[in-house]
């Protein structure tokens, strides 16, 4: 897998993919949303989509996720949701065309967990 390089404040920092909550597109610029911190990172999120572990996900034109942190969804009567994360206030809106992509990712998440869970 690729290493990521994640800046803030003039740093470099080297974090493991699963403290990631997800990325986000804004301003020109692709960040990386943790519980407590925001990061900067260069790549675009096609790039990203490609070299990231499967648990993460594309949620809308400016967003990817990871599954393994998604808490609750709630869709509008739009074209859009948001996605709330565990152990944070930090959202991200979803599009209508990848709810039930997601959906699907996490009913498959809770299956596994099910059967780690019985072992």
């Amino acid at each position: 897998m690729h290493q990521i390089t994640y800046y803030r404040d003039n740093k470099e920092y080297f974090l493991e993919p699963k403290q990631i909550l997800f990325f986000e597109a804004a301003d020109d610029n692709t960040y990386a949303h943790t519980r407590n911190h925001i990061y900067r990172v260069r790549y675009r999120l096609y790039q990203l989509e490609a070299i990231l572990p499967a648990n993460f996900l594309r949620i809308s034109k400016a967003g990817i996720t990871n599954v393994n942190h998604v808490l609750s969804f709630a869709t509008t009567v739009g074209t859009t949701g948001t996605v709330e994360f565990s152990n944070t206030d930090k959202k991200l809106h979803i599009s209508r065309q990848y709810i039930k992509v997601l959906r699907g990712a996490l009913k498959a998440r809770s299956q596994n967990h099910a059967k780690t869970t019985k072992m």
